[in-house]
């Protein structure tokens, strides 16, 4: 927006193939216009609510950038979760499986267990906290979907 670190990351693209990835209206084809003025990508306005710009890129397409290629792509939007089980949701967190060794109980879901080894490895950083946070705000929504769909 202001320009800051724009040269520094022209400069790490250069030369590679690179695409430019994230939720929708967080600034991947303006930070594309501003690396290469010869780009006019179509960008949508920010929103007052969210505060992030609008879905404006519809499709992905790969823009020849200085000895290399940069690819705009849309933004995506939500996961589905339907038919996921809480088993799946951990599976999916594989770091975590290093530290259930730490665990007193089996199974341990790594929310309120009050001696866990995945909780142990966030705090000293061994598991990175927003990984963690991303477990859980997951494992809630499944057990949400899986009580508004009445199974277990």
């Amino acid at each position: 927006q202001n320009g800051t670190g724009v040269e520094a990351l022209r400069e790490r693209l250069r030369g590679k193939i690179c695409a430019f990835g994230g939720p929708s209206g967080v600034g991947k084809s303006s930070t594309i216009n501003a690396i290469d003025s010869s780009v006019d990508l179509r960008t949508g306005e920010v929103s007052e609510k969210i505060g992030r710009g609008k879905h404006t890129t519809r499709y992905a397409q790969l823009l020849p950038f200085d000895e290399g290629y940069i690819a705009d792509t849309p933004g995506f939007g939500n996961l589905l979760l339907e038919g996921l089980t809480s088993e799946m949701v951990l599976a999916s967190f594989r770091e975590f499986a290093d530290n259930e060794a730490g665990c007193r109980f089996c199974p341990c879901t790594h929310t309120h267990e009050p001696v866990c080894g995945v909780k142990d490895a966030v705090a000293v950083g061994r598991i990175s906290a927003s990984r963690y946070e991303s477990y859980l705000t997951m494992l809630a929504e499944v057990k949400l979907l899986q009580e508004k769909e009445g199974r277990k």
